[in-house]
This record gives structure tokens, C-alpha cells and sequence, in this order.
């Protein structure tokens, strides 16, 4: 179950952050077409699954965060470069794929700061919890 809700939350929030950069990304005066806004969703659910089995769960050390989230960023990387390549969102160019791993890392930085944002609340909760249960034990 805590996979799925994961899966939503991600979803959720990459798809919003894929819509935003798409529209910033496309040029004032044209519109984004309907066919990207369902690409976007498409790239959104492949992301959010990804993202749901490498981040869900407890990590084991610092290492393990930085490996798990340096993978992360690689691989949604190369799958949206490939999904760029796919949907024409991006040149089959080098400048295209460093665009597209830009607009990856400004739909990361938007994810964890929302993430972070409307996670506090349980993580405040998780934390007062935790202090109580181990300052009984020490007791």
C-alpha cells in the first residue's frame, strides 16, 4: 500500500513539474498541444515508477542516499531523453539532450521541495515519536 501512495504522490508531483517546464519551454506566442499533455502524463507515470522503486524505503547510510539519488537522476535522465527523442519534445542533438537533462533537473528540484514542503507535517509527527520512544527507553 505505501507503494502505491508513493507512486501517486510522485506522480502527482512529476507530471505537474513536466507541465510546468513544458510550458515555460515553449515559445510565448504558440500553444502546448494536447497530444503533449498526454505525452506528459506518459512521462510522468514512467518517472513517478521509477522514482517510487529506487527512493521508497529506508536507505541504509549517507552512501546509500547519494547512490540511490545519483542513480535516480541518471536514469530519469536517460528516460526522458529518450522520451524527448520519442514525442519530438527535444533535437536529436546534444544541445537537445542537455536541455532535457536542465529541464530533468529543474522538475527534480521542484519535486523535493514540494515533496519536502508537504511531507513536514509527518516528518515533524515521525520525529516527536521517535524522541518519545527512545527517551522512555532511556529512562
Amino acid at each position: 500500500m505505501k507503494y502505491i501512495s508513493e507512486f501517486i504522490k510522485y506522480f502527482c508531483y512529476i507530471t505537474t513539474g513536466i507541465v510546468i517546464v513544458s510550458g515555460i519551454t515553449v515559445l510565448p506566442n504558440e500553444m502546448i498541444r494536447s497530444a503533449t499533455i498526454l505525452q506528459s502524463v506518459f512521462a510522468g507515470a514512467i518517472t513517478a515508477l521509477v522514482t517510487t522503486i529506487l527512493l521508497t524505503g529506508e536507505p541504509k547510510s549517507k552512501k546509500d542516499i547519494i547512490f540511490r539519488m545519483g542513480l535516480h537522476y541518471i536514469l530519469l535522465c536517460v528516460i526522458m531523453v529518450i522520451v524527448g527523442f520519442v514525442f519530438n519534445w527535444i533535437p536529436r542533438s546534444i544541445i537537445g539532450v542537455i536541455f532535457m537533462v536542465i529541464s530533468v533537473g529543474i522538475v527534480y528540484i521542484f519535486v523535493t521541495l514540494t515533496y519536502a514542503f508537504t511531507s513536514r507535517k509527518e516528518v515533524n509527527e515521525l520525529n516527536k515519536a521517535l524522541l518519545k520512544k527512545y527517551r522512555n527507553k532511556e529512562e
